[in-house]
């Protein structure tokens, strides 16, 4: 890839002109795993709200319920 042809730039230590080639693999599979994680943390923010979600609904139909039952608290 463009990383390689990086490689066979001329680099002049008396210009303080470092090819540090290494250090940008390094970052580029730091960014690559960040975002990885970033669409993990996505997907498993998506399922998490999805259920919570579920849970109001669940809720709210129960809050229902107990209010059409609560004549029999009367008896």
């Amino acid at each position: 890839k463009w990383v390689k042809s990086l490689r066979a730039l001329p680099s002049d230590p008396n210009n303080n002109d470092f090819l540090k080639t290494d250090y940008i693999d390094v970052n580029l599979n730091n960014s690559r795993k960040l975002i990885t994680n970033l669409n993990n943390l996505t997907e498993s923010s998506d399922v998490g709200v999805q259920q919570l979600n579920e849970v109001n609904e669940s809720l709210i139909r129960l809050h229902n319920i107990r209010n059409e039952l609560s004549w029999l608290n009367n008896l």
